[in-house]
């Protein structure tokens, strides 16, 4: 007989460590929060959400050291990795153990291809799929969301802890759309004589009010996009 037992919540505490280095990067954050609850829910999805966050980790990386980036995902890790350098070690093997870890980065190419395989194969918005395709197991999908974790958070932490870089803070005049959208939403707040927007009071005061906002109102814009395409598609037969 087969041991039935709950399935644990995943986490990916590496990826929210980079989400916290990169000064609370929105993008990163959603993909993170995305795959977690495709692991549980969707594990053929994670594949193509891991794939994403390691190219979306890339992607910051060369935009904080203001490189240029890539297109292919080979060509964007080749760049990631002329720039992420290993931390020095002080050990007495020093050369041993910095060799080591430059062949475990080295390494991290076989992963990445895995990953790449995997959603080609099995990934559910990568490629067409026959109807009645099984699902991929919970453990797969796990496995592939735990080795995308570890790639992400040793790399961007490199990035960030031998090069000194330092993580771009969300500015207010970054997402004038969020801005409006806030203040269109909620009265001027008045104290006495003065008077200050809402986006400016909720930037400055509640910062993780102000990106839960940002990301409810990204959602938004997703799910008018989804329902506008169904609604062409609903009528597109029976135009005259």
């Amino acid at each position: 007989m087969t041991e039935i037992f709950a399935l644990p919540q995943f986490k990916m505490h590496g990826a929210r460590h980079v989400i916290e280095l990169a000064g609370g990067a929105i993008h990163i954050q959603q993909q993170v929060e995305a795959l977690e609850e495709a692991v549980m829910r969707s594990p053929n999805l994670a594949l193509d959400l891991a794939r994403s966050l390691v190219e979306s980790v890339c992607e910051t990386i060369l935009t904080d050291l203001e490189k240029p980036v890539p297109k292919g995902m080979d060509d964007r890790l080749k760049a990631v990795f002329d720039q992420v350098l290993i931390c020095p070690t002080n050990t007495d093997e020093k050369e041993k153990v910095e060799g080591a870890l430059q062949s475990l980065r080295d390494g991290l190419n076989t992963s990445i291809g895995g990953i790449t395989t995997l959603r080609h194969a099995a990934g559910l918005s990568s490629h067409g799929k026959d109807g009645h395709t099984e699902p991929l197991a919970y453990v797969h999908a796990a496995f592939v969301a735990q080795s995308a974790d570890a790639i992400v958070a040793f790399l961007y932490r490199c990035h960030r802890f031998y090069k000194g870089v330092p993580k771009r803070l969300m500015r207010y005049e970054d997402d004038p759309t969020l801005n409006d959208y806030i203040d269109d939403s909620n009265e001027l707040v008045q104290i006495f004589e003065a008077a200050y927007k809402p986006s400016e009071v909720l930037f400055n005061l509640d910062r993780d009010a102000y990106k839960n906002a940002l990301i409810e109102l990204a959602q938004q814009v997703a799910a008018d996009i989804e329902q506008e395409k169904r609604q062409q598609a609903g009528s597109g037969g029976h135009s005259v």
